[in-house]
């Protein structure tokens, strides 16, 4: 901000001190004075960001009341300091089911603008017009965990990855989300005497840790779930796998 004593600050509250000593709560304040005292934010609009390398709050330079605020895969934004907030990242993914971008950081560019990071890349926010332009460009910001080929077509291949789900390889450059398959882990199988049979494991996600297509990935459907698995196997699971992932 231009003002001079003003500080916002993020502070991640803990549960009791027995492992695992979990995270409950991210509180946000401000001091217009130094230090000297300090005013609780209004909460977020989001869910709770536990992990304190994701958080991020920052303020831009031209105005100490404009500032962002993270919460778990949600972007906030308030002009008045904190008191209200706006969503800035609504409808901005490239998956239509959710808002995935995981934020990490955000910093502002000569004319105002904030350049904000995340896991799938870096993007510009116009202050004034209030719009995205993704800046990923030809950087090679993509982890794949697993990748599978296509037996018979050599121009087609299937991937999952970070925060980008299972994805579809088809000659061009260009790779293309499955919608509706499976989650960032797991691996995608195919058919060998039937390419567009697919299969895929889907190890965070409990209730639908198999799902198939029958159209090489167009639309997917659910072939294992939990109510396969017995009752103390599904109770070990949510403790170890952390149950319904997403």
């Amino acid at each position: 901000g231009k003002g001079t004593g003003v500080v916002y600050a993020s502070i991640l509250t803990l549960g009791p001190p027995t492992p695992p000593q979990a995270v409950t709560a991210v509180q946000r304040f401000k001091t217009t004075d130094g230090g000297v005292t300090w005013t609780a934010l209004s909460p977020s609009l989001g869910g709770l960001e536990k992990r304190s390398w994701h958080l991020l709050l920052a303020v831009t330079p031209g105005d100490d009341n404009h500032i962002f605020a993270n919460d778990a895969y949600f972007l906030n934004e308030s002009t008045d300091g904190g008191t209200t907030w706006t969503q800035a990242d609504a409808g901005i993914g490239y998956l239509s089911f959710i808002n995935h971008f995981d934020w990490v950081n955000m910093a502002f560019d000569a004319n105002g603008n904030a350049v904000a990071t995340a896991d799938q890349g870096v993007f510009l926010y116009n202050l004034n017009s209030q719009t995205w332009t993704n800046l990923v460009g030809n950087l090679q910001v993509s982890e794949f965990y697993t990748i599978t080929l296509d037996p018979k077509n050599a121009e087609v291949a299937y991937a999952v990855g970070q925060d980008i789900f299972a994805e579809k390889f088809t000659g061009q450059t260009q790779w293309n989300v499955m919608e509706g398959s499976i989650n960032e882990t797991g691996r995608v199988l195919v058919d060998p005497h039937n390419p567009n049979q697919l299969c895929a494991f889907n190890p965070l996600d409990i209730n639908n840790l198999v799902r198939q297509s029958i159209n090489a990935g167009v639309t997917w459907n659910t072939i294992f779930s939990s109510s396969l698995l017995s009752s103390s196997l599904q109770a070990l699971y949510a403790t170890q796998a952390g149950g319904s992932g997403g």
